[in-house]
């Protein structure tokens, strides 16, 4: 079992704002995300699957009569395309082919990584002050009111292959492994029967495929958070 530090103290602050973020220019699958399909259904035409990262340039083609519900990883906007076929931009997509959609805000957790540390305009940020164990780079961890959170990849990445899935727990010398599994696809959840998560405390995700490099990711879970119950906010995804 993993004990809770003493002299750990954290802070955990949640603004929703209107503002917009610049996400990645580049349409490769390497550069980050501008958005995950949260819902897709009665597509047929479409190459994209619930949970899967959607870049700049990408198409999605729903007609005739398809429906996809897309989370914007740095403006905390959620948008529903009808029909048509959804191009994605920086930030936003368009929609052509007499497709419609509708926008609603919703707090998030990954808008702060796509801003200065020392900005907190949106999502959530974590920050911890005394002589713990915890690296640098967690300085723009993501923090997630889930208890037992999924992991999310970029399925470009996996190549069709199972990925290996790691948590360690950070604040020990060397950081301890808690879970590991192999897994086919794009996410997978904690499992109920994993040790459980300390709220406030370090981990790291680390996904591992055939190919490549890791991808990680360090958060912490805090169930006090007033995020909405939603896929993005359930999940903590690497590669932003």
């Amino acid at each position: 079992m993993v004990m809770r530090n003493s002299s750990f103290a954290f802070v955990a602050s949640l603004i929703v704002s209107g503002l917009w973020f610049a996400s990645g220019t580049a349409s490769a699958a390497n550069d980050r995300p501008v958005a995950m399909v949260e819902l897709i259904s009665d597509a047929p035409e479409a190459t994209v699957f619930d949970f899967d990262y959607l870049y700049k340039g990408d198409k999605v083609d729903l007609r005739p009569e398809g429906q996809m519900t897309i989370a914007y990883f740095d403006n905390c906007i959620v948008e529903t395309f009808q029909g048509g076929v959804v191009r994605m931009r920086d930030d936003d997509a368009k929609t052509s082919r007499g497709g419609t959609s509708t926008t609603t805000m919703r707090a998030c957790q990954t808008a702060a990584l796509a801003i200065d540390s020392e900005a907190t305009e949106a999502g959530v940020a974590v920050k911890r002050v005394d002589d713990s164990l915890l690296p640098e780079e967690a300085i723009n961890e993501l923090t997630i009111a889930a208890e037992r959170p999924s992991f999310v990849w970029p399925r470009e990445r996996t190549r069709g292959e199972p990925v290996t899935v790691s948590v360690y727990y950070l604040d020990a010398e060397p950081k301890t492994l808690l879970w590991q599994t192999e897994v086919n696809g794009v996410q997978v959840a904690y499992p109920e029967g994993g040790p459980a998560l300390e709220r406030g405390m370090p981990y790291e995700v680390v996904v591992s495929f055939s190919r490549g490099d890791d991808m990680k990711t360090v958060f912490s879970i805090d169930p006090d958070l007033e995020l909405p119950a939603s896929p993005l906010t359930s999940v903590i995804p690497l590669g932003l």
